[in-house]
């Protein structure tokens, strides 16, 4: 199932969607640089989550 769900999210599907609904040549980047930027931000979300506990930062970030 992983594989699916990645084949209809991952790169290709995406730049398609994407051009499609009319984005320009920079948001076609930011989209294909977002799982980057993810993965930056996970070493200072994770000391985030520590100092807050799970259950009150998700319903910040929901908020």
């Amino acid at each position: 199932m992983a594989e699916v769900f990645s084949a209809y999210v991952g790169g290709t599907v995406l730049t398609g969607w994407a051009l499609y609904l009319g984005a320009s040549p920079f948001i076609i980047g930011l989209l294909g640089a977002l799982p980057l930027a993810a993965q930056i931000v996970q070493l200072p979300v994770a000391s985030l989550t520590q100092r807050l506990g799970a259950k009150r930062l998700a319903v910040a970030a929901i908020g």
